[in-house]
């Protein structure tokens, strides 16, 4: 449900290539930026510096969709999918 990615919109763009994938949110973990894929946004909560959209919010709709100081929250459905090909 999260991987290593270098762009908010490449968090956005990967989520829209996946059907499963709702929303998804980009940030910081543990020192390096991180994408979270979601299947609904049940529990959007303020975060300082995450960044939430919704799978429809990648380019060339960036970055007007994008939700500041957000994160979907660890009660969030995650979305499991091989990422393997992105």
């Amino acid at each position: 449900d999260k991987f290593y990615c270098d762009a908010p919109a490449q968090c956005g763009a990967v989520c829209n290539m996946i059907p499963e994938c709702r929303f998804w949110t980009y940030g910081v973990e543990d020192g390096g930026s991180k994408c979270w894929l979601r299947t609904s946004d049940d529990a959007v909560e303020a975060a300082d510096g995450f960044l939430y959209g919704s799978r429809d919010c990648h380019p060339p709709l960036w970055p007007e969709c994008i939700q500041g100081d957000t994160d979907m929250g660890s009660e969030a459905e995650a979305l499991v999918s091989d990422l393997t090909n992105f």
